[in-house]
């Protein structure tokens, strides 16, 4: 079904629900499979404050555990589904699929709604390549509406391991030293006219220290952010390191896709999902099923929901409840972080024994 976004009301999201719900309950593996074994039909679930309330939240270590397509209904098999799979960063790779007009949404979201309204058209975009395949179409995609074009650059995995070895022991100049291939072929890119650059925050902040030595950071007219080294503090650095570029980016992963950074003022790093094909709600540590009030902090829960997708997964990282921009009439969140592993132990325990028992 046809979603306007950013004007859906309730009574039209109830619709888009029960819509979805419905169709899950029909032909999804998954939920028919959980029906079957603890009594719960995701096709009773008929509004929006239901779906939040009663769909079971599960910990992301789950996706290692099922067949991703046992989570797409039967009849939308292999018919325009792209695999997306997590970095690893974090764990051992996990895999979903999403459809075409998913990817689609995200990329009319983030250049019709949000901060990459204002971006520069018409550039060429230099970033590093991903194996992610929603992340490189939502890229391309992107760019391709602001009538521009991507180009990505293949980083050798070698290189990636030395970055994070680095890392790991806080050394700079080690990490600088580890990217240096990859910021050369930017810089290159960049003297050739490239003006828009995508990359991890980290990637980012490493490669303006090299290019802002030979005035190159003075060319880029749009800058890219995402990845878990985005803080407030390394977002005002890039501003100051790209001091001609507007500054957007993304928070989320291979499940809950992009949301859009929009600057707010007071507020640092504020992020709005893909409503209603991504719905970003901030829960009490000690129940997940409690939802904390506006400017408190707790668990974040990424809640997919459309004819191909429907899960609530706890994405092991922790926000402030942030109320909506308008003309935005769904929650965002703020100042994203991870928890800490031993957080992140508890809270999979919670979700295993409350739904998965």
């Amino acid at each position: 079904m046809e979603i306007n976004v950013p004007y859906l009301g309730k009574i039209e999201m109830d619709k888009y629900v029960i819509t979805c719900t419905s169709i899950h309950s029909s032909y999804s593996k998954f939920w028919k499979n959980y029906k079957r074994k603890y009594g719960f039909d995701v096709g009773k679930i008929d509004s929006l404050d239901t779906l939040l309330n009663e769909l079971p939240i599960f910990p992301s270590s789950v996706l290692q555990k099922i067949n991703p397509l046992d989570l797409i209904p039967s009849i939308y098999w292999h018919k325009n589904l792209v695999e997306s799979v997590s970095s690893g960063t974090t764990g051992k790779p996990k895999k979903v699929y999403w459809h075409k007009d998913e990817i689609e949404l995200m990329i009319k979201f983030a250049t019709h709604c949000l901060t990459l309204q204002n971006f520069p058209r018409g550039e060429k975009w230099i970033g590093t390549e991903t194996p992610n395949k929603v992340l490189k179409k939502f890229l391309r995609g992107t760019a391709k509406k602001l009538d521009g074009r991507f180009k990505g650059i293949e980083v050798d995995e070698k290189i990636v391991n030395a970055v994070k070895r680095a890392a790991e022991k806080g050394n700079i100049r080690e990490m600088a030293k580890a990217y240096l291939p990859v910021i050369d072929k930017i810089g290159k890119s960049i003297e050739q006219g490239t003006t828009v650059y995508e990359d991890a925050t980290l990637g980012l902040l490493l490669g303006g220290e090299v290019l802002g030595k030979y005035g190159l950071n003075q060319k880029i007219k749009g800058v890219l952010f995402g990845g878990v080294a985005t803080s407030p503090e390394n977002v005002h650095r890039l501003k100051e390191i790209y001091p001609n570029s507007k500054i957007s980016g993304w928070y989320g992963n291979h499940f809950s896709g992009a949301a859009m950074y929009r600057p707010r003022e007071g507020i640092t790093l504020h992020y709005q999902s893909v409503f209603p094909l991504v719905i970003f709600t901030v829960r009490k540590k000690s129940d997940l099923r409690e939802i904390v009030n506006y400017n408190e902090r707790g668990v974040v829960v990424a809640t997919k929901v459309s004819k191909y997708s429907l899960c609530s997964l706890e994405l092991g990282d922790e926000a402030t409840r942030t109320r909506p921009i308008q003309p935005f009439n769904w929650d965002a969140i703020s100042d994203v972080t991870r928890l800490e592993r031993s957080q992140m132990k508890e809270i999979e325990k919670q979700l295993y024994s409350r739904f998965l028992s």
